[in-house]
């Protein structure tokens, strides 16, 4: 039961921060003791033994340096009565506090904070900012959330109370400073930063500091050296952008485009020796970089999934509705509407398909058919009609689509199953390892295993273990390309708090 008030704390929380809490607005800024005090007497008055378990102040993404002296306009609070078994949200704006929601459940006494250690210390959210910003330089958030941002909790194990002030640091990393409220003492900072993301060939990095989450090469590679990846240049800071970049050197120097959404999938023109065409697909637009020259050929919005092959581009988009459950209480319901596009002309027109209502992945096969995941489930379109192929795995993790047959592989399975398309036969073959990912590229199929990388033996339909000296730990590696027998990695992309 304690995970459900956090939950619902957490969806209330987001909920605010996009609204601001109301329309009306005297910005009226309090500390953290100020509205504290207000808010556990209206406790009081719910139950008279109502304790502060947690407490936060809430962001208001219009303004921008909320917080630079220690106050906000909103906070959120959740008391707890030990007696009762049972815990209510209350919020203070502008001197009016609501009670947002309440909730039966236990917390423990000692996860609960007295009114004496509160009131007695005299250490308040503004005096927290003033030491942090002297010993750690902490700036206002910009990205994560507006302002200076303020919480206070109760650290069981320790049995401290926790005053923590959040902001950026110089660079633009979400960076928290926390104290021991009891004794003023400043703990720790951190501050979360990227790590991986980065693109090697099977000797030396291609490129790092930036989050690369996808990557195509030239079909003519070998003489041409030309090879594009997408990726989130400065990612976790208010200055990420995202950019296409491209490298005629087998990935020595490169040549950025900036783009002002998000890039879904990038892939190489099969003719592209004669028409220098790159395709680029964002979430609501599908371009061809043709030389250097950038065309928008077609734009649907919400656009999710997108595979390409020869003339063929699929897009799968999810255009989400909001409908008004109920009118007189304003509660919505976000349904998707997902929508399936299928082009065989390079993208000059597109034609609708009929899609079940929970498809993923889908992957364009041979001769205009479409593969999709259901659940578990692997669906193929032919001849207008959808077909449950029935995949004889437990579970149905990833797959990939060769010329003539469909490769799928299980969620911790040491089966991959292999379907052939020609004949409609589905065959399981036991791997030598746990495989944890598929990569496919010009029919080079590959898998990631917990202790190597396999190839797909097309002609003897089984796995082997390739020969490679790996350049980062296997454990790293997010997806492989095997192009003319040199082998390109990028690694998996994270973030971790550091200590600063």
């Amino acid at each position: 039961m304690r995970k459900n008030i956090s939950l619902i704390f957490f969806i209330i929380l987001c909920f605010l921060n996009l609204t601001g809490f109301s329309i009306k607005d005297n910005n009226k800024e309090i500390t953290l003791i100020e509205a504290y005090e207000k808010l556990e007497q209206k406790a009081k008055e719910w139950n008279s033994d109502a304790k502060l378990n947690h407490m936060i102040s809430v962001d208001h993404p219009s303004i921008v340096n909320a917080g630079d002296d220690g106050k906000r306009i909103t906070w959120s609070g959740i008391f707890h009565s030990v007696s009762h078994k049972e815990s209510i949200v209350l919020s203070i704006k502008n001197g009016e506090i609501r009670t947002l929601t309440t909730a039966s459940e236990e917390i423990p006494e000692d996860q609960l904070i007295e009114k004496e250690s509160i009131l007695s210390i005299l250490f308040n959210s503004d005096e927290a900012l003033e030491v942090a910003k002297k010993k750690y330089g902490l700036q206002l958030g910009t990205q994560w959330a507006k302002g200076y941002n303020y919480t206070l909790y109760r650290y069981s194990p320790d049995k401290k109370n926790i005053l923590c002030v959040y902001g950026e640091d110089l660079n633009g990393y979400f960076t928290k400073v926390s104290f021991n409220f009891d004794t003023k003492q400043c703990l720790f900072a951190e501050r979360k930063v990227p790590y991986g993301g980065s693109i090697w060939n099977s000797k030396k990095l291609l490129i790092e500091n930036v989050w690369v989450m996808g990557a195509d090469f030239s079909p003519n590679y070998i003489k041409d050296n030309k090879m594009a990846i997408y990726c989130i240049e400065n990612p976790l800071t208010p200055k990420s952008v995202f950019k296409l970049k491209i490298s005629t050197d087998c990935g020595a120097t490169w040549v950025d485009r900036l783009f002002d959404e998000g890039i879904i999938k990038i892939k190489f023109s099969d003719n592209y020796i004669f028409d220098k065409t790159l395709f680029i697909i964002t979430p609501n637009n599908i371009y061809k970089l043709v030389e250097e020259n950038l065309y928008c050929i077609k734009s649907f919005p919400g656009m999710i999934i997108a595979d390409i092959n020869k003339d063929d581009i699929l897009i799968l988009s999810n255009e989400m509705l909001s409908l008004q459950k109920d009118v007189n209480k304003s509660i919505f319901e976000i349904i998707d509407n997902k929508k399936l596009y299928f082009s065989k002309d390079k993208g000059e027109d597109f034609s609708r398909i009929n899609i079940p209502s929970d498809i993923l992945n889908v992957k364009i096969g041979p001769d205009n058919s479409i593969y999709a995941c259901e659940a578990k489930e692997l669906l193929q379109y032919k001849n207008d009609k959808w077909t449950n192929i029935n995949q004889p795995l437990s579970s149905f993790y990833d797959y990939d689509v060769t010329y003539d047959k469909v490769i799928g592989i299980g969620y911790m399975e040491d089966k991959v199953a292999v379907y052939d398309i020609l004949d409609s036969k589905w065959t399981m073959l036991t791997s030598p390892t746990i495989i944890e990912g598929i990569c496919s590229y010009n029919n080079n199929v590959l898998f990631i295993g917990t202790n190597g990388i396999y190839a797909f033996n097309e002609e003897k339909n089984s796995l082997y273990k390739c020969n490679i000296d790996l350049p980062i730990p296997l454990n790293e590696i997010a997806y492989v390309f095997n192009i003319n027998n040199e082998y390109y990695f990028i690694s998996k992309y994270g973030s971790s708090w550091e200590i600063i």
